[in-house]
């Protein structure tokens, strides 16, 4: 059909609001949204997270451990091997990372990641 997506991160921006919107249970929290339309360009091919994993109708699913742990071993391949912009690791390394203390870009991030479950910090 011609579709391309872009990743948009900065949902971060706007966490408590998506994690209410989405009605994400405890230890979920929201790390991308997902534009789709007409590129302007041919960007190639992207090893993608399997349907499953991402895409769920009126409650999000549980138990996607295996399925992100398959796209973690095709995306480090990816990675290793794309000509530009050379990264190391897995997806959920690198999306975990975004997570990491200070939160300078992302104010909400630290009080979303109370209410999920997962921090406790000051």
């Amino acid at each position: 059909m011609g579709f391309g997506t872009v990743v948009i991160g900065d949902i971060r921006l706007h966490a408590l609001e998506a994690v209410k919107e989405l009605n994400l249970p405890k230890y979920v929290v929201p790390m991308l949204g997902l534009c789709v339309g007409y590129p302007a360009e041919e960007p190639g091919i992207k090893p993608r997270l399997p349907k499953e994993a991402v895409c769920f109708e009126e409650r999000y699913e549980r138990g996607l451990e295996p399925l992100l742990k398959q796209y973690d071993e095709m995306y480090a391949d990816y990675l290793s091997k794309r000509p530009w912009n050379n990264r190391v690791g897995n997806w959920t390394d690198i999306a975990r990372d975004f997570y990491k203390h200070p939160y300078d870009h992302y104010p909400e991030v630290p009080e979303m990641l109370k209410q999920q479950g997962f921090y406790s910090g000051n």
